[in-house]
């Protein structure tokens, strides 16, 4: 997806919105720990540990108590922009996390002059893209290659 005129303020709107009994947070390493198979995808599928996710990337959590319950991520980070990986825990999902998570995460990418993008491969995730700001762009391929070596840093 695109965004065309992202609206900061609509993004701090959103950030503000969290319900009674969420924090949001920034992930620090204990946050970024608890990003597994239930709140996929995320970025520790794209980085080696958390160590290398937090040096090169960054995102947000939605915590209920020490429990990271949604999470935004950077999945993909270049000089320029990111790719953003959105996920709720089930047993929270409908409830705003993800776009609370996700709003903060591009409001922190821009902030560092980094173009948020969303490849936004489901309905779920383009409603949520709408919501955000972003407009539908063009259509690509995504090719995911399996048994290719990490990147070593």
């Amino acid at each position: 997806m695109l965004f065309r005129s992202l609206r900061m303020s609509h993004l701090e709107a959103i950030t503000e919105s969290i319900p009674p009994g969420i924090r949001l947070s920034e992930l620090d390493y204990e946050m970024a720990k608890q990003l597994d198979t239930e709140l996929e995808p995320h970025a520790m599928q794209s980085f080696e540990n958390a160590d290398q996710f937090l040096q090169l990337g960054f995102g947000y959590g939605a915590l209920e108590g020490k429990n990271l319950v949604s999470a935004a991520t950077t999945y993909a980070i270049s000089h320029t922009q990111i790719e953003l990986a959105i996920a709720t825990r089930p047993s929270h999902r409908r409830r705003g996390l993800g776009r609370i998570v996700a709003a903060a995460l591009m409001r922190r990418s821009i902030e560092a002059g980094l173009t948020p993008e969303w490849t936004a491969a489901n309905p779920t995730s383009q409603g949520m893209a709408r919501a955000l700001g972003y407009r539908p762009g063009p259509i690509c391929d995504v090719v995911i290659l399996n048994d290719t070596p990490k990147w070593d840093g």
